[in-house]
């Protein structure tokens, strides 16, 4: 029975959530709701997968919100410290052509890094996927 439990144990993946790692990548996502200026704030949040291969840039993205299981994805190129690609299922209305900055700083025991993406015609959103490594925690 000791095996069969140990067995159960060892073939079932664990459930760890992305949030939990250490050097994990967290993404925001603010806008306003309208152009009045009562509106609302709009935020969503999350932690992403980040691949930079070369000029490539691929972006998985994973709403921290408990009932939220829809992904988004942003494709992209990286041109030296220029960011453009397409947002991908982030918006009901459909995908959009983006554009953005990456960002990055090291100094002895600490590394920050930072992609912020913003639309094509400027409204005020912005989409930051940033992490940061080492001592400085």
């Amino acid at each position: 029975m000791k095996l069969l439990l140990a067995c159960i144990v060892v073939s079932t993946p664990g459930v760890a959530l992305p949030a939990e790692t250490v050097h994990a990548w967290r993404w925001y996502y603010s806008a306003h709701g309208s152009p009045a200026s009562d509106a609302k704030l709009i935020v969503r949040t999350g932690v992403a997968n980040v691949v930079i291969d070369g000029a490539s840039l691929r972006i998985d993205l994973a709403e921290a919100a408990p009932s939220a299981d829809e992904k988004s994805t942003f494709v992209g190129k990286l041109a030296g410290a220029r960011v453009s690609g397409k947002l991908i299922n982030f918006f009901p209305s459909g995908d959009e052509i983006r554009q953005g900055e990456y960002r990055e700083k090291q100094i002895a025991n600490c590394k920050w890094q930072q992609i912020s993406i913003l639309p094509e015609y400027p409204d005020a959103s912005v989409l930051i996927i940033s992490r940061v490594e080492g001592a400085c925690q």
